[in-house]
């Protein structure tokens, strides 16, 4: 589940630029051993492809093993890509 989490939430290269019109946004996803995780994704560009200034995992389900919730998910990235293509406003 845990792989499930950082594919659904993303991947970590620091680099884009935030811009003015950046947006937050929300999500969830419910792994086939039940439980639903929900979060941000905070800082993206719209139209366009951009890294997120911070992924945060705002509940999970206590079975997954995660920290407790509120928590930064960045500081599990940072070995991965953080690259996401918003259009529209959805990614």
């Amino acid at each position: 589940m845990r792989k499930i989490i950082v594919a659904a939430a993303a991947t970590a290269v620091f680099s884009s630029p935030l811009s003015a019109y950046a947006l937050d946004v929300g999500f969830s996803f419910t792994g086939t051993g039940g439980g639903t995780v929900t979060g941000e994704i905070f800082g993206l560009n719209d139209n366009g492809e951009s890294a997120a200034a911070d992924i945060q995992i705002n509940s999970a389900p206590a079975f997954i093993g995660l920290p407790p919730t509120p928590f930064d998910l960045f500081p599990v990235l940072f070995s991965l890509t953080n690259h996401f293509t918003v259009s529209a406003g959805h990614p």
